[in-house]
C-alpha cells in the first residue's frame, strides 16, 4: 500500500501515519493493490469509519462488474478498465475498485498496473497539478484508466 498526502498548496509526499487532527485541505490516496488482501486492516489509521464488509469483499473481486454503492460515511466505485497488457486482437478488462469520502480515496487495484504508477510518480514529483479533492483524484484516476 502507498499512501500519499495531499495538503493545498504543497506539493504532494508520501505518508507515513496520519495527522492526528483534521487539517484543512489535507486528503490522502492510499494506493492498494489486490493483492493485498487485509487491505482494509492496514488502512483502519486513516479510515476514520467502519467499511462494510460486502464492499471489502467486493474490492477484492477481480472479475466483478462495474458497480456503485453509497453509504452515510462512504461511495464505492468498481470500474472496469482495459487490461493494458492484453493484445489489441483479444482486448478484455478487469476490475479496479475506489472508496471515496471527503478526506480519503482508496483504489484497489491489479498489481503492475502501468496507469497507477505514472499518476503517483507524476504527483510525487510535481509533474501534474495536484487534485483539491479525493473526489477530483477519483476523476483523475477513472480517467487515466
Amino acid at each position: 500500500m502507498q499512501i500519499i498526502r495531499f495538503k493545498t498548496g504543497q506539493l504532494p509526499e508520501l505518508a507515513g501515519t496520519p495527522s492526528a487532527d483534521e487539517e484543512a485541505g489535507v486528503f490522502y490516496w492510499l494506493d492498494v493493490q489486490r493483492s493485498e488482501t487485509d487491505w482494509h486492516k492496514s488502512a483502519r489509521p486513516w479510515l476514520r469509519m467502519r467499511l462494510d464488509e460486502r464492499h471489502v469483499l467486493d474490492t477484492l473481486n477481480d472479475v466483478h462488474p462495474p458497480y456503485f454503492d453509497s453509504t452515510e460515511d462512504y461511495d464505492l466505485l468498481i470500474v472496469r478498465a482495459l487490461c493494458p497488457d492484453c493484445p489489441q486482437e483479444a482486448p478484455s478488462t478487469r476490475a479496479v475498485a475506489f472508496v471515496v469520502s471527503e478526506r480519503l480515496l482508496i483504489s484497489i487495484r491489479p498489481a503492475g498496473d502501468p496507469a497507477f504508477s505514472r499518476l503517483n510518480h507524476r504527483f510525487l514529483s510535481g509533474q501534474r497539478n495536484a487534485p483539491s479533492s479525493a473526489a477530483m483524484l477519483l476523476y483523475i484516476a477513472v480517467d487515466q484508466l
